[in-house]
């Protein structure tokens, strides 16, 4: 079951996120991908809090949900395939039952 969350995820994020990131900023950069999933996903669509810490050559950002373990592999598909899509970018992933981190390091 896990697996075909984490699956439903990188399919849904390959077409769901450039749709509405396009939709809604007419632009697909970094920052418009952040501010999606800050906003959209977490501040509006109120399924996690967002945190993001940025050091000399990467950014960290953390979302805290209540969706257990099964969401947070969902969001690791949806958000890796978001990335590598739509911004050309892999991250590094750690997933709890409570939340979802991320690090993009510069290129």
């Amino acid at each position: 079951m896990m697996k075909s969350l984490y699956t439903l995820g990188l399919k849904l994020g390959e077409t769901v996120a450039r749709d509405t990131i396009l939709f809604w900023k007419k632009e697909l950069t970094e920052r418009s991908v952040l501010e999606y999933i800050e906003k959209i996903i977490c501040r509006y669509g109120h399924l996690g809090t967002y945190d993001e810490v940025s050091q000399a050559d990467n950014r960290i950002i953390v979302i805290r949900h209540r969706l257990g373990r099964k969401g947070s592999k969902f969001f690791e598909g949806y958000l890796r395939s978001a990335l590598k899509n739509i911004i050309e970018r892999d991250a590094v992933f750690e997933v709890t039952d409570s939340s979802v981190k991320f690090d993009l390091r510069s290129r």
